[in-house]
């Protein structure tokens, strides 16, 4: 028995996320050097892999199970908005670009109501996350809006599981 896929499947630790195209991911990276100073960066620091995390803590590792309900999944439109911040961690801020999407928070239900997953926070909030800076450093940032109305279209989803070093791609299918 492979004891380690049993404790995985009980950790929630499984992750499905919105990857940004290589051109959009660029321009935020840029963007997130020219407006963040290093110097207020904590942990993890930069967001290097950016995403829009669709449903973390999910209790599979199975990718063919998250294949498999993705197989009829259309594009995802998703219109970015102002610069934002989350606060709830006592030790850091979050810096984030806020998202509207009718199609990701459609998905994310669809995912809750079918697979087993524990959530981490109340509701769901879809974001781009730019960096980890020290606590109370983060609001100089809200309200920037240098990528407020950009609309993109996502075509690829990522999984990423307690089991792959690497997330798992998956296109979506084309309309």
């Amino acid at each position: 028995m492979n004891w380690f896929k049993k404790i995985a499947k009980t950790e929630y630790t499984s992750c499905i996320m919105a990857d940004i195209s290589a051109k959009t991911s660029q321009e935020i990276k840029l963007y997130q050097k020219e407006i963040i100073s290093e110097d207020i960066l904590v942990g993890q620091g930069f967001e290097e892999h950016i995403h829009i995390t669709i449903k973390y803590g999910l209790a599979t590792d199975d990718v063919n199970l998250i294949k498999a309900f993705l197989k009829n999944e259309p594009p995802i439109k998703v219109k970015l908005g102002d610069i934002g911040f989350f606060k709830k961690n006592p030790d850091f801020d979050v810096v984030i670009v806020k998202v509207e999407s009718q199609d990701l928070e459609n998905l994310n239900k669809r995912i809750s109501e079918t697979f087993s997953h524990r959530d981490t926070y109340k509701g769901y909030t879809p974001h781009l996350t730019l960096a980890y800076v020290e606590k109370g450093k983060a609001a100089r940032f809200a309200g920037d809006k240098h990528f407020s109305g950009k609309e993109i279209t996502i075509d690829q989803i990522s999984f990423s599981s307690s089991i792959d070093d690497e997330p798992i791609r998956i296109k979506l299918r084309n309309k």
